[in-house]
């Protein structure tokens, strides 16, 4: 599999998990059928619905289904930018890698 790294990580003030990619665009996302979607214009993946689940499992379904129906790993690096998500639930991500 590919790997891409994910250049930011975001929880939005809908309270919506943002993974942004690098350089990659997964418009057919839905096709997984995992509840997952591409905001095309500002180039992110998220959930359908917010708050649902856990952001830790929130983030395993997109890294799920990127894997899935595109072939690629979604990589945390040392320079993946966290805005607006509290250190324990960082935390939690970064376990579940």
């Amino acid at each position: 599999m590919e790997a891409v790294a994910i250049l930011k990580i975001e929880i939005d003030t809908k309270g919506l998990l943002r993974i942004y990619p690098a350089s990659e665009r997964y418009d057919h996302i839905y096709r997984a059928a995992a509840g997952i979607e591409w905001d095309l214009r500002e180039g992110f993946l998220h959930a359908e619905e917010p708050v649902k689940w856990t952001y830790p499992v929130y983030f395993g379904q997109i890294i799920s289904a990127v894997a899935s129906e595109y072939g690629a790993t979604l990589t945390l690096e040392p320079t993946t930018e966290w805005l607006n998500v509290p250190a324990d639930i960082r935390a939690a991500i970064e376990a579940s890698t």
